[in-house]
């Protein structure tokens, strides 16, 4: 382990990740949520400050913040779907932070930067889980199902581009395999384009759409159960309280203050026993627009070609576009998965030219035949 390196890329994703924390407080209305967020964000800065301190101890001058390309292509994305998609990017940044953390902590021989780890790793730990309870999209159980929001989240909108682009890519290879009038090839694309996007458009409704229902079900069954079953409800919440160590006593208080009004119970209860949260709901119109959106943005890279240029340029412009799309979006995802952004990117970049040489050859060989 490369010490000096080490010790700047664990800073700067600190300082990164305080970052998103204040913006969020930013933007969060209610107090409470605002106050942790703040919390959250200064825990950060005081993991940085670590770090800041075994730099000086090496002589290493303390560079300036700056927020790298992921982190700025992230608010970009947050700045239009709303705060809250960063919510599932941060947490998985800090489970990778835990684990980045604990394998320093192996390999380091340095005694006083493993007492500096054992002092960040526990923060670290907490904070998934944190983030997942402040947010309200999901609860603090990890065994609870996570309530998917179709389409809202920044992974959804890099996943629908990626969708577009190598399906609209191994079509228009496909037809360009058979023929060769430009006309065709551009039509079929776009008659590809549109029916690809209907048809996220419309999974990602009918998706978000269920997901209410089902939510829907559950909070009406679980009203009536508070309604018909108070005490037994109260006994259930306190057994939950229970299981995350809070003493029995002060779990039955907790519980008869929040049954007083029945609104707040049945938040706790829905969040408590069924998993998700009431103040949250995915919105089906939203997800099938995004989904929809995000796939023809994908799907214009190899159809913008035969639009615009005309003969035989325009299948070598679609071929660059395209593989280049490829790369492009596989390094994208790397900002929700974590994974090594030029892996990624030559793994996306390998499956869409290997899809475009199969429907190529398969469409040489239907044109021969007609």
């Amino acid at each position: 382990m490369e010490k000096k390196k080490f010790i700047l890329e664990n800073w700067r994703d600190e300082k990164q990740t305080a970052y998103f924390y204040r913006w969020m407080a930013e933007q969060e209305k209610i107090k409470e949520k605002k106050e942790k967020y703040l919390e959250l964000a200064e825990t950060e800065e005081t993991h940085a400050s670590i770090w800041e301190k075994e730099m000086e101890k090496l002589g290493l001058k303390i560079p300036q913040f700056r927020l790298t390309l992921r982190g700025r292509i992230l608010l970009f994305f947050a700045s239009i779907l709303g705060y809250r998609s960063l919510v599932p990017i941060l947490e998985n940044g800090e489970d990778n932070a835990v684990l980045g953390y604990a394998q320093g902590y192996r390999e380091s021989a340095d005694e006083k930067l493993k007492e500096s780890l054992k002092e960040i790793i526990p923060d670290e730990r907490k904070h998934s889980l944190q983030m997942q309870e402040y947010s309200g999209i999901i609860t603090k159980e990890p065994k609870k199902e996570r309530w998917h929001r179709g389409g809202e989240s920044i992974g959804d909108i890099i996943f629908g581009i990626n969708d577009g682009l190598l399906s609209t890519f191994s079509l228009v290879m496909g037809v360009s395999g058979a023929v060769t009038n430009n006309s065709y090839i551009l039509l079929s694309g776009l008659a590809g384009a549109i029916a690809g996007a209907i048809s996220m458009a419309a999974g990602a409704y009918i998706s978000t759409k269920s997901t209410l229902e089902v939510y829907h079900k559950h909070l009406n069954t679980e009203k009536m159960e508070m309604e018909m079953f108070p005490e037994e409800e109260k006994r259930e919440l306190v057994a939950h309280y229970r299981t995350k160590g809070i003493p029995e006593t002060q779990a039955k208080i907790l519980a008869e203050h929040l049954f007083k009004d029945k609104k707040t119970a049945l938040k706790s209860m829905s969040k408590e026993e069924l998993g998700f949260a009431v103040n949250i709901l995915p919105n089906p119109y939203k997800a099938a627009l995004s989904e929809g959106i995000a796939f023809v943005c994908g799907a214009a890279l190899p159809i913008l070609p035969y639009l615009l240029i005309p003969g035989y340029w325009a299948a070598k412009v679609c071929i660059i576009l395209s593989l280049s799309g490829f790369f492009i979006a596989g390094a994208g995802r790397t900002m929700v998965t974590g994974r090594n952004p030029l892996l990624s990117g030559l793994e996306m970049f390998l499956l869409g030219a290997g899809a475009a040489l199969v429907t190529h050859f398969i469409g040489s060989l239907i044109g021969v035949a007609l």
